[in-house]
């Protein structure tokens, strides 16, 4: 008999959602899920099967600007990759759409080709990269969404 998954689906936001994702990236700084938690706007849990699998938000820099995120579990995603791609991009142009930022950066590790491809099927654009990290920006307007 074999098992069929349900598909991943967006989730409410609970304090401590970021923390509890099984990521084998190191965070950009110490505390970094803390301060995301304090500072992020839109924070969003997708979950598989009730169990959280990513999480994703963003932090506005300027009126016209932000640094969005998502962490993801690689591990729990397998299968599923797509679907998980396509909800962050979903949520991602709807709060660009309702803010009216039409400028979102977002960055990895450079030598992390999965991350990289993972951020072009959501959207975005190299926007250069140094010896560390590759970084992206995701462009929205009215007129293309």
């Amino acid at each position: 008999m074999t098992m069929t998954r349900s598909a991943p689906e967006i989730a409410a936001y609970s304090r401590g959602d970021l923390a509890s994702i099984n990521c084998t990236e190191p965070d950009p700084f110490p505390n970094w899920a803390q301060h995301a938690e304090a500072e992020a706007h839109d924070l969003r849990t997708i979950k598989l099967d009730g169990v959280i699998i990513a999480a994703m938000g963003y932090v506005p820099t300027s009126r016209l600007e932000a640094q969005a995120f998502a962490v993801v579990d690689r591990e729990a995603c397998k299968g599923v990759g797509k679907q998980v791609a396509a909800l962050i991009r979903s949520q991602q142009l709807q709060w660009m759409e309702h803010t009216g930022i039409p400028l979102a950066h977002a960055s990895c590790p450079a030598n992390d080709r999965a991350a990289r491809v993972f951020l072009q099927v959501i959207g975005y654009k190299p926007a250069g990269h140094s010896a560390t990290t590759a970084n992206f920006i995701m462009t929205w307007s009215k007129e293309h969404g």
